[in-house]
């Protein structure tokens, strides 16, 4: 559960602005560009004085352009997840994550410092499990505190509760790609845009500040071909997985002053290859994870409020936190013998069978 928490925090904080910033930053700065950029500009400015509807696309690329300005913001995602079957609905998942991200550069994750608040409510044959966490990512280590952890059956992770843990660097995840690697992925991304659909872009008010409404709808193919071109190993096993990913259809809300992004909602569904189980058979089950076998489809919406573009912010890492590893070996009771005390460990110092123990090991001895 806590890698679960791991990968929240540090993928879903940015999941929703990589999906709509999603331009990876490659080699530029001449003085061509920047006369070309200062045109641009220009351009914009003149276009957005005509009264009317704006192109949804013009719109889209002018956000990502102002994007790159920014160094922090304030998240607020919200995650509702369904796991259903064709007659009921086996489990559901509400995640909330809340707080302060900084960055080097919107586009590079790896820059990212953040420090968020993570609630999850998982509801599983009507057993409601709740967690709460407080996490945050400095110098690319990941921290973690728990401050509320549900009751589970022969699991008691309450000695976790209310100290910071710390987890050791993940040099995979914090990789800096190479410059191939980025321009490909901005030749993918180019791509991605141009085969996908804009609606034209509307005047309204959120929260307070005028914005421009559009729609993007990336067609299932597309987001394959996508995925394929920015990481081509396993392609025909991606492409078959995401087949039955229903078309993505993002509503984007973007600041008529400064083109930030201010909020982003979309909806997936995900149709899986039904196996042959009879259903009544697992809704009565006294397992609660039971009722995920017998899923088809899971439907996923996600929110997100993005605001206070540029506010100073300090995020620190926390002061003396436990090293991570060590700290679930004790809450799970999993001993931990180094390689130069085992030839000292007695089997007497074992904790006893208990009565169902030995009976099994009884009928495996004869």
């Amino acid at each position: 559960m806590t890698l679960h928490i791991k990968k929240i925090t540090l993928s879903f904080a940015c999941c929703i602005l990589s999906f709509v910033f999603a331009k990876p930053t490659f080699a530029a700065g001449t003085f061509f560009q920047s006369v070309s950029n200062a045109l641009t500009s220009t351009l914009y400015k003149i276009y957005f004085l005509f009264p009317g509807d704006k192109s949804g696309k013009i719109i889209f690329a002018h956000s990502l352009e102002a994007m790159q300005q920014v160094k922090s913001l304030q998240l607020t995602g919200l995650s509702l997840v369904d796991l259903k079957s064709s007659t009921f609905t086996a489990a559901s998942l509400k995640v909330l994550v809340q707080g302060p991200i900084t960055m080097e550069n919107i586009f590079t994750p790896q820059s990212y410092t953040q420090a968020l608040t993570v609630s999850a409510d998982t509801t599983l044959q009507g057993k409601l499990l709740h967690f709460q966490a407080e996490t945050r990512s400095v110098n690319k280590t990941f921290y973690l505190k728990w401050n509320e952890v549900p009751i589970l059956p022969s699991l008691d992770l309450s000695s976790l509760k209310g100290n910071w843990l710390k987890f050791p660097q993940s040099t995979s995840i914090m990789a800096q790609p190479s410059a191939d690697s980025q321009q490909k992925m901005h030749d993918a991304f180019t791509q991605l845009i141009h085969d996908s659909q804009f609606s034209s872009a509307k005047k309204d008010v959120k929260n307070g500040h005028p914005v421009y409404i559009l729609s993007i709808t990336v067609p299932s193919i597309v987001l394959s071909h996508y995925v394929v071109a920015v990481s081509p190993s396993n392609s025909s096993k991606t492409i078959e997985l995401l087949s039955n990913l229903s078309d993505v259809r993002a509503v984007v809300w973007v600041d008529r002053d400064t083109f930030y992004i201010r909020h982003v909602e979309f909806p997936l569904t995900y149709s899986l290859v039904k196996k042959n189980v009879n259903p009544t058979t697992l809704v009565n089950s006294t397992d609660p994870f039971s009722n995920l076998k017998n899923i088809d489809s899971v439907t996923m919406l996600l929110l997100a409020d993005i605001d206070s573009f540029n506010t100073p912010v300090q995020i620190d890492a926390p002061i003396q936190p436990q090293d991570a590893l060590p700290a679930f070996r004790r809450a799970l009771s999993v001993p931990s013998f180094p390689d130069q005390t085992m030839q000292h460990y007695q089997p007497s110092e074992l904790a006893p069978l208990s009565p169902s123990q030995r009976y099994l090991l009884q009928r495996y001895k004869t």
